[in-house]
């Protein structure tokens, strides 16, 4: 009768190969004697550099090195190390099956005898290209900044930890008079002292982006105008651990949108002196208009009252007229009655007397009235000439008060146009506040 036996048991695996299996499975692997001959790679370092096990098998380490580095006496001298029993970590460049470049993350391991020769070299490798492809590119972002940016680095108190080229000599000073000091290094006394500015700072702490516009002070003491952004740097936890800073000067063109603020501030002020000139003059145009538009009402009624005694003294001259018509009667009458008194003899003496004193008067009643007569006739000629002059006067006045009216209406046209002046001035003054 057959009965049924126990298969023996599986030798028991020690802890250090199951370490060896589970590093094997994890990490990319490959086996060399101690002139570089491939002796077995698993999967893991098969897959980095695209080949098959059959196609390195017996193929020595130079197949994943470039033709330069072989021939190199480095290459040679970290062979002969190797075989000496000495290990190496660092990062490696090698060459896939389509000469693609990988980087590894690498240590070689010589497996010792009991004699302490090395019988095989183990290497554990992690692909790390895709890491130093970003470390590159993170770096050439970083050195394009550098190059064309000022960078200053912070601690979350405030104290410089690094600055580079650019951001020290914007500010004039070197890295040693910086490094540990405070950022009020480069601030006024009144702003390091504000509550704006502590305020800033808790902003910084609790990982704020801050980007604006900063007044900053050089080591001489002079003042330089950045554009800067101010950014925080988080730990791997995702907590903030600093800020760094990226600046760029704009103190020329602060300084000429100072300058072009106060042209703008000047040419305000001017328009706005120039609108209330204007109105000013407006005022004065209507005042003149009134006080000419008066004068010569004025002139209009003295005119009219001499235009009066002209025609009065025409009358005068008319009256003058009859009394002289009357004097020269009387006079004929008193020659009349003096031949008539004569022929009375001296009964008629006393009349003739009498009617001589009549004839006398009559005589110096007509030279009266002759004289009367020149006075009133250069009266009246003066009194036409005073006429015609303020006739003309009138006119001129008239036409002083049209073109007062029109310079009064140019006035308003150009105190219309101050004011758009005013407005516009004043928009583009405004555009250098915000």
């Amino acid at each position: 009768m057959w009965f049924a036996r126990k298969k023996p048991a599986a030798p028991p695996v020690s802890l250090g190969e199951l370490e060896l299996r589970a590093i094997r499975n994890a990490m990319a692997m490959i086996e060399f004697s101690p002139d570089g001959t491939i002796l077995d790679a698993n999967a893991a370092f098969l897959g980095v550099v695209d080949y098959q096990l059959d196609n390195v098998l017996g193929r020595n380490h130079s197949l994943f090195c470039t033709p330069e580095l072989v021939r190199s006496p480095a290459y040679e001298e970290f062979w002969r190390r190797l075989r000496a029993g000495e290990h190496f970590s660092d990062r490696f460049m090698r060459l896939t099956r389509s000469g693609r470049q990988v980087w590894l993350e690498a240590t070689y391991m010589p497996v010792l005898d009991e004699a302490g020769q090395t019988i095989r070299i183990l290497k554990v490798a992690t692909d790390i290209t895709r890491q130093l492809e970003a470390e590159h590119v993170h770096e050439s972002y970083v050195n394009a900044i550098n190059h064309a940016m000022a960078a200053i680095e912070f601690d979350l108190e405030g104290r410089v930890v690094g600055a580079n080229a650019n951001f020290l000599g914007l500010m004039g000073y070197s890295l040693d008079e910086v490094q540990g000091k405070h950022h009020s290094l480069f601030c006024s006394a009144e702003e390091a002292g504000s509550s704006d500015y502590q305020h800033f700072w808790d902003r910084l702490r609790h990982g704020e982006y801050i980007s604006d516009r900063f007044r900053r002070v050089t080591r001489s003491g002079g003042t330089i105008w950045l554009r800067a952004t101010y950014s925080p740097l988080y730990d791997s936890t995702g907590r903030p651990y600093g800020v760094v800073k990226f600046a760029t000067d704009i103190t020329p063109q602060m300084l000429r949108r100072d300058t072009e603020a106060a042209a703008a501030q000047l040419a305000q002020d001017i328009a706005r002196e120039t609108d209330i000139t204007a109105d000013r003059g407006t005022r004065t145009v209507a005042e003149t208009v009134q006080v000419v538009t008066e004068i010569a009402d004025d002139l209009a009624a003295v005119a009219g009252q001499i235009e009066g005694l002209n025609q009065q003294s025409e009358q005068i001259t008319n009256i003058v007229q009859v009394i002289r018509s009357i004097a020269d009667q009387t006079n004929l009458l008193a020659l009349n009655a003096a031949i008539e008194a004569a022929r009375a003899g001296d009964q008629g003496r006393g009349f003739a007397v009498v009617a001589d004193e009549v004839r006398q008067l009559a005589f110096r009643t007509s030279q009266a009235t002759v004289e009367i007569k020149s006075v009133v006739q250069q009266n009246q000629s003066l009194a036409r000439d005073a006429v015609t002059g303020m006739s003309t006067t009138q006119a001129r006045a008239q036409r002083g008060v049209e073109l007062a009216n029109q310079a009064g209406t140019v006035i308003n046209e150009i105190r219309s146009e101050a004011q758009r002046v005013v407005d516009a001035v004043a928009q583009i003054a405004l555009s250098y506040t915000d």
